[in-house]
């Protein structure tokens, strides 16, 4: 809860509203912005990703986030439906004058068929509710990247290596602290390792995000992405 509050964080210009979810921890990864051209057309910009609202989240961190753009011409019915239940579903909890807004505009447009290269995963409550390995039974899955810096405390926990053995050997990125040692202990490190793939940042990638071989000016890695093929 630190967040609220200014003296812990440096605050960006944005209103805060806390919503408590019943019976869950509340962490999303999600952000729907209103947006309009010089012509007067409104679209939506949908970020599923892992920046926070805090001076590491921006200022500090490196996150990663994937980026749509929803309009009146380009609304699949995979991406819009269950972004609708999640609107819906943040509203019930506490009712937003943004979320109503968000929604209305939504339902001025016209769905389309499912967009076969992208789809949105809300894991919802009640009937909606469904596990993530589960939503992806229905994906082509042919190889899967994960960045992400957090791993179960556990190397063998059942329910992690039967996600990972969906994609037969998948590849990581390896979260590492500033002397480069892999950010986890060893016994899950090992474990792992025989069902993934370590991988590093690429040399390109490294100097975009000034990350030189030497580590100076370390930067934390707080990605939440997976991507597959």
């Amino acid at each position: 809860f630190d967040v609220f509050d200014p003296r812990y964080t440096t605050r960006l210009e944005v209103d805060y509203i806390p919503i408590r979810v019943d019976g869950a921890c509340q962490h999303a990864k999600l952000a729907v912005i209103e947006v309009s051209d010089v012509s007067g057309g409104t679209a939506l910009i949908l970020a599923a990703g892992s920046f926070n609202l805090t001076r590491a989240g921006w200022w500090t961190n490196i996150e990663v986030g994937h980026w749509v753009e929803l309009s009146s011409t380009y609304a699949p019915r995979n991406i819009v439906r269950p972004l609708v239940a999640a609107l819906q579903y943040y509203n019930q909890y506490r009712a937003v004058p943004a979320l109503g807004a968000l929604q209305a505009t939504v339902e001025q447009w016209t769905v389309g068929p499912d967009d076969p290269a992208c789809t949105f995963y809300f894991s919802g409550t009640g009937k909606e509710r469904q596990s993530f390995p589960s939503a992806l039974e229905s994906v082509d899955r042919k190889s899967l990247e994960i960045v992400s810096p957090y791993f179960s405390e556990e190397g063998d926990h059942p329910k992690v290596l039967a996600f990972l053995k969906l994609f037969g050997r998948p590849s990581l990125l390896l979260p590492t602290d500033e002397s480069g040692a892999a950010a986890m202990p060893e016994a899950v490190y090992q474990k792992l390792s025989e069902y993934v793939n370590w991988k590093d940042w690429r040399d390109e990638m490294r100097t975009s995000f000034a990350l030189p071989a030497d580590r100076s000016g370390f930067r934390k890695l707080h990605a939440k992405i997976y991507a597959g093929q």
